[in-house]
């Protein structure tokens, strides 16, 4: 068995995947936000050329939701690779959590405008939370299983309490109305599940080809299992099995270096300059 992508010309790398999530994101954000505007009437002067172009505006909006599907999968194994990378898992935490709070208004801007001023008279509400709260949820119940399981080993006891504490951040994840709910929580926790069942095979095949294919057959595993709860939620998120190819070219490898806080920052002034966009 070859390695996949053995005879192509090119690797994926995080940054890579990184890149493709964010424009994933930013396609579906900006049908959400700018075109469903658009098309409802919410953009002055544009009734005319809506009413010629409806048709073509209806596909290009429905299209640009489809590839956005790619993004928050590809979000959650990046989380998880971080996870296992970071040199410090609380203050992983802490950005994520830092940059969840600057994100909330442009959120809630972009997709709850009309619970906000000047109608209601507020800049924030929390019927709905922007996805960095998801990852919250979900990275925080990896630090937590994983110190519990550090403690009490891996034996029958420790994992069913090990899934009762995930349970409870799913239900979490539901309770707080974050980003694709508990169904997010819940895929995040599978992914990490099978990475660390990953970690502790690791070895098994003493041969570096051995091992590459080994590392690439789990990853696959890994994106196709993460996507089955968020096709639940909605059959549209079966687009994001698009990911499993994605992930079986990938090396485990960063890519040329590029300045974390892009990344953090990129989420807040995307949605910050498409509320911006339709109020223009």
């Amino acid at each position: 068995m070859q390695q996949a992508g053995e005879n192509v010309q090119f690797h994926i790398t995080t940054r890579l995947i990184k890149w493709i999530a964010l424009v994933s994101m930013f396609c579906d954000h900006f049908a959400k936000i700018y075109l469903s505007a658009v098309l409802n009437g919410a953009v002055p002067g544009t009734g005319m050329w809506v009413a010629q172009h409806r048709g073509m505006l209806l596909s290009m909006y429905e299209g640009l939701q489809y590839f956005g599907r790619l993004a928050f999968p590809l979000f959650v194994f990046l989380l998880v690779e971080g996870f296992y990378l970071t040199r410090n898992r609380w203050k992983y935490l802490s950005r994520i959590i830092l940059f969840g709070l600057i994100s909330e208004i442009p959120f809630d801007m972009g997709f709850r405008f009309g619970n906000l001023a000047p109608s209601a008279g507020k800049l924030v509400e929390f019927s709905y939370q922007n996805v960095m709260f998801t990852l919250a949820i979900g990275l925080f119940a990896m630090i937590v299983i994983d110190l519990f399981l550090q403690k009490t080993a891996y034996g029958s006891a420790g994992m069913v309490i090990a899934v009762l504490i995930a349970f409870a951040f799913i239900w979490l994840g539901n309770t707080l109305e974050v980003d694709y709910h508990g169904y997010g929580v819940a895929s995040i926790l599978i992914a990490y599940a099978i990475k660390t069942y990953a970690v502790k095979m690791r070895g098994a095949n003493h041969t570096d080809q051995g091992q590459k294919n080994t590392e690439t057959g789990w990853r696959i595993l890994e994106m196709g299992l993460l996507i089955i709860p968020l096709i639940l939620q909605s059959s549209k998120e079966a687009w994001a099995l698009l990911d499993v190819i994605l992930v079986a070219f990938y090396y485990g490898k960063k890519g040329k270096p590029a300045h974390k806080w892009f990344f953090y920052i990129f989420y807040p002034a995307h949605l910050l300059f498409l509320v911006i966009l339709r109020m223009l």
